[in-house]
């Protein structure tokens, strides 16, 4: 534990709060013109991928295998964990098989972020054994590679757009150096882009940025799609440094943060399935206690199931012979 940077578990800490808040919202609100909605998702996802490749250990071949335990195995238990709650609530079972292959097809359907995030681990070492036989160029090769993958099948689209940020993350980890004595113009900077460019954000078609295109001059307004992808990644970016700034600020919190960054993955897969027990006499009451109920009854859950052996192999990574939190 004391090899851990304590900033990055914050930071994820920080995160998983953006996730269980962003999900009771979207939860308990229609539509997703919601504000806090649109702050949250902005940039939430690609900073826990940023996060990752923080981490990451660049070719690692471990880093393959063990993932399997640690993303694949809960990805595919929580998806038939989800299956049987939806039979015993409908008491109409789901066709296993389409029903599996469903998952593989649309990543999406259930907890994808795993899934992703293994692809990402795949790639990276992909491109350490490029890198090894014709250079740095190998690397941006396999790199560029994933970014014309065809179709959405097995999360190909999410991959292409998160595999980004983790590579962001790993580089920023190895240049920090280069970076820190820019650090507090880089999170002012990062905070005001934010700012600027967030109002013009939208989870579904960037109509309000499309728009704002279409007064430019035609040169520039003929390549809408492709400057509303850069726009996306602008945000996103900006995001990540205005969430690392909070969260590097937030010194009386930062244990705290640090300390429940060491169990999202525990919050994270379950949550989901704990967003109906709020209540209240109005939406925002309805959401706060959605919030709190999903993420305390989160962490009840892994503490009584991660006992378990075999369920803690299953629902949360953990291989047989590892039960500790030892990396």
């Amino acid at each position: 534990m004391k090899s851990r940077n304590a900033n990055i578990d914050a930071a994820k800490g920080a995160g998983i709060l953006l996730v269980v808040l962003g999900h009771a919202v979207q939860h308990n609100i229609a539509g997703f013109d919601n504000i806090l909605f649109r702050i949250i998702y902005s940039f939430h996802m690609p900073l826990f991928m940023f996060l990752s490749g923080c981490v990451a250990k660049y070719g690692n071949s471990a880093s393959i295998t063990k993932n399997i335990y640690r993303l694949v195995i809960p990805f595919i238990a929580w998806y038939i964990v989800a299956g049987l709650v939806q039979w015993g609530l409908t008491g109409h079972p789901p066709d296993v098989g389409s029903y599996l292959l469903g998952l593989f097809k649309t990543p999406d359907a259930g907890l994808w972020f795993l899934w992703v995030l293994y692809l990402c681990h795949v790639v990276f070492y992909l491109m350490s054994q490029a890198q090894k036989f014709i250079g740095i160029a190998g690397a941006i090769v396999i790199f560029l590679l994933v970014q014309v993958l065809p179709g959405s099948i097995l999360g190909f689209s999410l991959l292409k757009w998160h595999f980004v940020f983790f590579i962001a993350g790993y580089l920023f980890i190895r240049y920090q150096s280069s970076f820190s004595k820019w650090k507090y113009i880089l999170m002012v900077v990062a905070t005001i882009s934010w700012l600027l460019l967030f109002p013009f954000w939208e989870f579904v078609d960037n109509e309000r940025f499309l728009n704002a295109m279409a007064h430019l001059p035609g040169f520039i307004s003929n390549h809408a799609r492709l400057l509303e992808r850069v726009f996306r990644y602008a945000v996103a970016f900006a995001g990540i440094g205005m969430a690392l700034s909070v969260v590097y600020l937030l010194i009386p919190f930062k244990k705290g943060l640090a300390l429940l960054g060491l169990y999202t993955l525990e919050i994270y897969v379950s949550h989901q399935l704990l967003l109906d027990l709020s209540f209240g006499p109005n939406t925002t009451v309805k959401i706060i206690t959605c919030f709190i109920d999903a993420l305390v009854l989160s962490l009840l859950l892994a503490f009584i199931l991660k006992k378990i052996p075999y369920i803690n192999t299953l629902l949360y990574g953990m291989p047989l012979n590892k039960e500790s939190r030892k990396k």
